[in-house]
């Protein structure tokens, strides 16, 4: 399921609980600063109503908004009861320990029996192909940012929490789990979660050297001063670990490999800009950039200059989330962007820096769990993930909490009105969620052998609906593209050529321009094969396959011409051909 099936428990919970809510007549408090976070829903509601894919960017629009009615409902919750924070940093602690474990096994499983094409632990760890530990995320820069939140919430256990400490002999063994899960930190080989972690941490031990922190607190700070060292200790041992383990594994490159490379980065992050400067008042609708990155992927390298050709990625994400809410919502969401995380800092500068007002552990906290988000959402995507959307927007809720929320009392016209719209909202739900369902359903059919045609009926009507028609044009043509290609398929490639026009026309990546040629190439249409491998050609100049192609249908159309033989043009090597090779299909 994507992002929104995913959410599904998440948004029916939140509804039925802003029902019981409203039902129940109680007041509600709100923190001003929801005021700017509707503002900002409102501008990327009114971008949804001129992006590419509306239907797509106003569900997103919604989630949004659910997600927002979530985080008021934690800062009500948090605000009515004091316990609710300690219950907070525990579960945590148990569910980032947890992971860390999980990581672990992820990490020994690769060591021994190498990468992974399948679910490692089925609903738990997804496949694994590199030594840098993904864990249950899938993708180690998102793992890292969960597993700073962790670490945090660690420092303040040990450091403001005493009464949670083991008691007797366990007391010895107390930093056992923190160093767990420092090191399961460090092999996830996050540079920006490096980067933000020692930012976080630095911030807090100048704190402490300027008595602004821990001052009257002298078994703090000797507790401190351990952590950073076990911290310390753990990022030793896992380099320790990969430097020692992978040359006898033959892993070396799978450790130098950090994910996306600084080159593809700055391709994607021209790429968001260019897309801003061509639709820069409403952007292309929130979840938008995916549908125009690959026709801004030669552009953004042309005006680059330094990078090469292989930099030019396919992707849905800018790995910036400031730029890429500049392209999907234009200037007026990227203003109001700024303006929250301004706010954010000034907090910050104001009540701990500045000292100007006393605040408490938990106030300080509050605002350093939401960091993490902050400064690695620079470098990569965290706020597209659902587990870590769930996690930021409970960590906001908590930390309005900590400010005082306005009463906010409805008339019984009002709340009336509000209860139709939350009804309307979760019978919405339903209807999506059958559409995630009827997704699955077609996937797992797909995967039956011999099921794979008779599937097709199933995948027209998903491809004519708004909601699942581009993931399941993404996910399901591949698969009919490899029985397509098959030899006495004519009729199938037929089928899904309209389909395959239309995904390209939607998201237009050079793996899809060149597997419309082999369609194009396999039922005799050479002319709009070679304008489509041309297409393929100009979003990645660099690829042999597509250049040796092109060159095959050059032949070809010169043996026609000239009525020579297609072999006497290939004197010494033969170039591609896709019927000698079986028609390879890009990925």
């Amino acid at each position: 399921m994507d992002k929104a099936g995913k959410l599904f428990p998440l948004v029916v919970v939140t509804l039925l609980c802003a029902l019981i809510f409203l039902w129940s007549g109680s007041s509600l408090r709100l923190s001003p600063v929801m005021g700017l976070f509707a503002l900002f829903w409102l501008v990327l509601q009114v971008s949804a109503t001129q992006a590419f894919q509306p239907h797509w960017a106003l569900i997103q629009n919604g989630i949004l908004a659910i997600l927002l009615i979530f985080s008021m409902m934690v800062a009500q919750w948090s605000s009515d009861h004091n316990e609710f924070k300690g219950i907070f940093i525990v579960g945590l602690l148990i569910f980032g320990l947890f992971a860390a474990l999980l990581g672990l096994y992820d990490f020994s499983r690769f060591l021994v029996l190498g990468p992974s094409s399948s679910m490692v632990i089925p609903y738990l760890l997804p496949p694994n192909q590199s030594l840098r530990i993904g864990g249950p995320y899938g993708q180690p820069n998102l793992f890292a940012v969960f597993l700073t939140v962790v670490l945090l919430a660690y420092f303040y256990r040990h450091l403001h929490a005493s009464a949670m400490y083991p008691q007797g002999i366990f007391v010895y063994f107390r930093h056992f789990p923190f160093f767990v899960v420092g090191l399961v930190f460090f092999l996830t080989g996050s540079r920006g979660g490096l980067l933000s972690l020692s930012l976080i941490l630095g911030v807090l031990a100048w704190l402490v050297a300027r008595g602004k922190y821990l001052s009257d607190n002298r078994p703090g700070r000797m507790e401190f001063s351990r952590l950073l060292l076990v911290l310390l200790g753990a990022m030793l041992l896992a380099k320790g670990l990969t430097a020692v383990l992978a040359p006898h594994l033959a892993l070396g490159s799978e450790l130098m490999d950090t994910g996306i490379s600084t080159d593809a980065r700055f391709v994607f992050w021209t790429s968001a800009f260019l897309i801003f400067k061509s639709h820069p008042w409403l952007g292309v609708g929130l979840d938008g950039f995916q549908y125009f990155q690959d026709a801004y992927g030669p552009r953004a390298h042309d005006l680059l200059g330094f990078v090469n050709y292989e930099a030019m990625g396919s992707t849905s994400w800018a790995h910036n989330e400031l730029l890429q809410i500049l392209s999907e919502g234009g200037i007026g969401a990227f203003l109001f962007a700024l303006i929250l995380i301004g706010l954010l800092i000034f907090a910050i500068w104001r009540c701990f820096l500045r000292n100007r007002e006393p605040f408490g552990p938990f106030f300080l906290y509050s605002h350093l769990l939401l960091l993490p988000f902050i400064f690695q959402s620079m470098f990569s995507w965290p706020f597209r993930h659902p587990a870590l959307l769930t996690l930021f927007f409970a960590c906001l809720g908590i930390l309005l909490a900590q400010y005082p929320l306005k009463v906010l009392r409805f008339s019984a016209l009002c709340r009336g009105i509000q209860v139709i719209l939350v009804l309307c909202g979760l019978a919405l739900t339903g209807l999506l969620f059958q559409q995630e369902l009827a997704l699955g359903a077609l996937k797992h059919e797909m995967r039956i052998p011999g099921r794979l045609e008779s599937s097709f009926s199933n995948f027209t009507i998903l491809a004519e609906n708004p909601y699942s028609a581009n993931r399941a044009l993404v996910s399901a043509l591949p698969r009919y593209l490899h029985t397509a290609l098959s030899p006495g398929q004519h009729n199938l490639a037929r089928r899904i050529v309209p389909y395959y026009e239309r995904l390209c026309h939607v998201k237009g990546s050079r793996a899809n321009w060149f597997n419309l040629g082999l369609l194009y190439y396999t039922l005799g249409r050479e002319g709009e094969a070679k304008m489509a491998v041309r297409k393929a050609i100009h979003l990645m100049p660099s690829s042999d396959l597509f250049w040796q192609f092109d060159h095959y249908l050059n032949m070809r159309q010169a043996a026609r011409e000239t009525g020579r033989p297609l072999e006497e043009f290939f004197p010494r090597h033969k170039p591609y051909n896709p019927s000698l090779l079986g028609m390879p299909i890009y990925d």
